[in-house]
């Protein structure tokens, strides 16, 4: 179900709506840019930024890393002249772990759908933007509709379902429409194209063209076929192996979250110039762009085994033989166990001195 116009209105009315938006569209400097995006010039080109503006950028999966690209995308001007548009596709309702990390997880969207709530946040940024809602998230009945026509398709959606992952780079092959990957893995961002001629992300899962995707959900994808890298310098070996048995969620920060989003943007904006103005082309499949706040290291990965086994085993000496990494702790998932906190209520009377 596409979410109605009206519900995406961040504004007390229509009218107010029309108004910044109006204002959204103003170009007072440069032709063809909008006051908004006149300071990416200098490190944009002209004709670059007018790229972005008219791209379409489909995003399956609004929440974590997907909201959070989906917000620079749009200060970035990606998706937000006359013929461009941001495509958001999720299904999931904000709950109160996501405000640790999601700009568009607060008090007031808990409950509330996440590509709503998203659209919502980019709309007060640029209320002149074209942007389309699938409330139920990518499916076999949407899936062509939300890749057809795409410049750019980013695979958000969750490790665990992984059959959506299989889905949409079938559709993005079938329309030749690259396909970005940021994931965030504690301080650290991986980001990788999957080209729609080159190697296939499927087959990294363990998946064959013929596998439909009943048997692909059916199906448990190790965690090494998801991640080629692991930090070592600071991971705590008990959550990798919490994690990978699915005792635990996987742990996420904010810090993480954006330093993903920031290198997720710019492989966006790398794969609509196509390595034009002397750019850099984007990090193709099996290979992978690794920026780890933390370690302060940048790194190229390979997707295989040997890579996941090797970080594995360095945070296994670091953290279990010479006890260098710092120790942490972590809840359990809540089908495993829970403890409800009974939080005191809002005081009626303000404190007076």
């Amino acid at each position: 179900m596409l979410a109605p116009r009206h519900t995406l209105n961040p504004f007390t009315s229509t009218d107010e709506w029309e108004h910044y938006a109006s204002l959204a569209r103003r170009e007072t400097v440069v032709g063809g840019v909008p006051d908004l995006y006149v300071r990416n010039l200098g490190f944009h080109s002209l004709q670059e930024q007018r790229r972005l503006q008219d791209a379409t950028l489909a995003i399956s999966g609004g929440g974590g890393d997907g909201g959070e690209i989906a917000r620079l995308a749009v200060r970035a001007g990606i998706g937000c002249g006359r013929r461009g548009e941001i495509r958001l596709a999720d299904p999931e309702a904000f709950a109160p772990e996501n405000i640790n990390r999601q700009s568009a997880s607060a008090a007031d969207t808990i409950g509330e759908n996440k590509a709503v709530a998203v659209a919502r946040l980019l709309l007060r940024i640029n209320p002149a933007l074209n942007v389309k809602v699938y409330m139920d998230g990518v499916t076999p009945e949407n899936i062509e509709d939300f890749v057809k026509g795409a410049d750019v398709v980013l695979d958000e959606a969750a490790f665990e379902r992984h059959e959506l992952a299989v889905m949409t780079n079938r559709a993005a092959r079938q329309y030749e429409v690259p396909v970005v990957q940021g994931m965030n893995l504690g301080w650290a961002g991986i980001v990788t194209t999957m080209h729609p001629h080159g190697a296939k992300f499927e087959r990294q899962l363990g998946f064959v063209d013929s596998d439909d995707l009943a048997k692909v959900a059916e199906s448990r994808v190790p965690l090494r076929h998801w991640i080629p890298y692991i930090p070592f310098r600071y991971g705590d070996y008990g959550v990798l192996e919490a994690t990978s048995t699915g005792i635990k969620p996987a742990p996420s920060i904010a810090e993480g979250m954006s330093v993903t989003a920031a290198r997720t943007v710019l492989e966006v904006k790398l794969n609509l110039w196509s390595g034009g103005n002397r750019r850099k082309l984007p990090t193709y499949f099996r290979w992978a762009e690794v920026v780890d706040l933390y370690s302060g290291r940048t790194k190229r990965v390979r997707y295989t085994d040997l890579s996941y086994y090797t970080h594995g085993a360095r945070a296994w000496i670091r953290d279990r033989m010479l006890h260098l990494n710092p120790v942490t702790d972590f809840a359990l998932h809540p089908d495993v166990v829970g403890t409800e906190i009974d939080w005191p209520p809002f005081m009626e009377e303000p404190l007076t001195p």
